[in-house]
């Protein structure tokens, strides 16, 4: 197993956080990617995104007859070519010139003096969004989840734990409160 692509924190980090030794035992590293794998995927999904790292998208989305275009990802960094057509011919007949719109908030695309041509399909996106760097709150986030997950991975589904000595351990299903909160300004409400 590998660390994807998305990854919001490292093996290194999560290692340490454990108090686990160098990079040497396969097995536990492994079992470690998975976890972090997945955490990451969780922490993403909660945001309604496809990653949160900076990432290029080309996307397609009906045109809706009003001059804002909404994306599937943000914050939005940067917009490479913006094409209305309702034939989906996307050459330079349909490309709108990047003087004639601006990213909003980097939440949004609004159009200056023209509206989006309502169609089907008909709106092509070619752009970055994410974050570059992750912020530190977040890479610790991951680390912070994925040792919980390691530390719970024999106890799933399991919500209550009863000690010998009669302690109970309540244990939080999801994502922890503070990861939550930490996510919540990059979360996409309009999906």
């Amino acid at each position: 197993m590998a660390l994807e692509d998305y990854a919001l924190c490292s093996l290194r980090q999560v290692k340490l956080l454990i108090e686990l030794p160098g990079e040497e035992d396969t097995d536990i590293n492994s079992t470690l990617e998975l976890i972090i794998n997945g955490i990451s995927r969780t922490m993403i999904n909660y945001c309604n995104l496809d990653n949160l790292k900076k990432t290029s998208y080309t996307e397609y989305s009906n045109g809706n007859g009003t001059n804002l275009i909404f994306t599937r990802n943000i914050p939005i960094t940067q917009i490479t070519s913006l094409h209305d057509s309702v034939s989906w011919d996307y050459d330079t007949n349909s490309l709108i010139n990047s003087s004639n719109y601006r990213i909003v908030n980097q939440i949004y695309i609004m159009l200056k003096n023209t509206i989006a041509v309502e169609g089907f399909g008909n709106i092509q996106n070619v752009y970055t969004a994410g974050l570059d760097p992750v912020p530190d709150n977040i890479v610790q986030d991951c680390a912070q989840e994925s040792l919980r997950a390691y530390q719970n991975r024999k106890d799933l589904g399991v919500l209550t734990i009863t000690r010998n000595d009669g302690s109970v351990t309540y244990m939080e299903r999801g994502l922890m409160k503070q990861t939550k909160e930490d996510l919540n300004p990059y979360r996409r409400l309009h999906v």
